[in-house]
């Protein structure tokens, strides 16, 4: 590497804000041949004749307002993948983006979806236009975001949950575990107006942990007092269920939690499976570490009765949740009739790197320290399968963790000083845009 890349990428990794990681990416792409690389349509990896020539016969149509030959050509022929424009070899060689052809027909047909929307048009009047754009955004595919749990550390998922607003790119869709459950409530409780006036609040509490009295320990079900997590969960979440936070925020908000009785498979919350239940009681129950905390009890509706089942952790089945693992996009494309981009945004919240510690010779010491490395090893798995996921089903993968440079250490369970750092590195990488595209060692 030349002194000159080594400039950039250290740049790259220092960036503080997108601008900032942007120029340096853009640099270092001229200097490794993935500038001239993006230049160059032709390319084994898609369609690049089918595109250009989608390309330029919208912008013909578009600059002449032929809109109803226009809306023909969008109706019959949109979709995220066309020309498999989607493959994720062709988001592997450029730091800043992929084939400038695959852009311009992106620009191209946002420009005449925006004309379409903006003309008044016989052809597609008020409520037809409605349906007709609703369908061009089913076709064209739609992004998802992932947060994992990592208990204390959610402070980095608000961090980098903050840039992506403030960039105009948060994803609709929301799926949260665990802590990531609290986070993800707090998030899709609230519109955008409301999201951002709380960050601006100086008195944000998410103490969530509080050891029980010792002469309650016996008759507890839980190491920590319950009362304290919902406190927190109440304290930054509205009392809403999951249909009415979508109706009033317009987000899709997923939640996991994993049934106590082993014989059941996990279960994901949404608008759809679960309108009526209470996301507070949903990210509590998501929240429930086994033993730690309390379970949570959701109530659920079968045969004319009334049940109360009992959920622990989210994060004791997956620490993050996409989709099942026997989803194949190709089966589901073959019944929308077209195929959509796919894109996930994953954040795991905690470090990827071995954390060095000294433990004691004592079973009270090797064991909290075992279950600490099964939990994180398992949701390092996670992260390998569902990279596996998603380029069997050409699903656009990016992921960010907690950097291994990140050296700040905590002076107790929920130190503010730790928790800020925390907060402002989620930020930073959040503003920088440095999603990796790959697992950890896959680099």
């Amino acid at each position: 590497m030349s002194n000159m890349a080594k400039k950039y990428e250290i740049a790259l990794a220092e960036a503080t804000c997108y601008e900032d990681w942007y120029d340096a990416a853009l640099a270092l792409d001229q200097i490794e041949g993935g500038e001239k690389w993006r230049e160059v349509a032709e390319s084994p990896d898609y369609d690049y004749k089918l595109l250009a020539s989608r390309t330029k016969l919208l912008s013909q149509l578009r600059r002449r307002k032929d809109v109803d030959r226009l809306i023909f050509r969008l109706r019959e022929e949109l979709h995220g993948n066309l020309g498999n424009m989607a493959n994720p070899a062709l988001y592997q060689h450029s730091r800043i983006g992929t084939k400038k052809l695959i852009t311009n027909y992106i620009d191209e047909v946002c420009a005449s979806l925006n004309l379409l929307c903006d003309s008044d048009v016989q052809a597609l009047p008020p409520m037809r236009k409605r349906i007709f754009l609703k369908r061009a955004a089913r076709s064209f595919g739609r992004s998802a975001l992932l947060l994992s749990g990592g208990a204390s550390l959610g402070l980095f998922h608000i961090g980098v949950l903050r840039e992506l607003e403030a960039q105009g790119i948060l994803p609709r869709v929301i799926t949260g575990s665990s802590a990531g459950s609290i986070v993800a409530g707090i998030l899709c409780t609230h519109t955008n107006e409301e999201w951002e006036r709380l960050m601006q609040r100086d008195d944000w509490r998410f103490e969530w942990a509080q050891l029980v009295k010792l002469t309650d320990l016996t008759g507890s079900r839980g190491l920590l007092d319950q009362k304290v997590l919902q406190r927190c969960i109440e304290q930054n979440m509205p009392d809403m269920t999951f249909l009415e936070a979508y109706q009033h925020t317009n987000r899709i908000l997923n939640i996991s939690v994993s049934p106590a009785d082993s014989h059941q498979f996990p279960r994901l919350l949404n608008y759809l499976t679960a309108p009526n239940v209470l996301i507070r009681r949903a990210a509590l129950a998501s929240a429930a570490i086994p033993a730690v905390f309390p379970p949570g009890f959701i109530k659920v509706s079968a045969n004319g009765s009334t049940y109360e089942e009992m959920h622990v952790d989210g994060g004791a089945t997956r620490e993050v949740f996409l989709v099942p693992t026997q989803f194949m996009a190709s089966k589901a494309d073959r019944k929308l009739g077209f195929n959509p981009i796919r894109r996930a945004y994953i954040i795991r919240n905690g470090r990827v790197t071995p954390e060095k510690q000294a433990v004691k010779v004592s079973a009270l010491s090797i064991g909290p320290r075992s279950i600490s490395t099964l939990m994180k090893e398992q949701g390092i798995g996670d992260l390998y399968e569902l990279y596996e996921l998603c380029r069997v089903n050409g699903i656009n993968y990016n992921l960010a963790y907690i950097p291994g440079s990140f050296n700040a250490t905590s002076a107790g369970g929920f130190d503010p000083t730790y928790m800020t750092a925390l907060y402002n590195e989620g930020f930073r990488i959040g503003r920088s845009g440095a999603w990796k595209k790959k697992p950890p060692s896959f680099e």
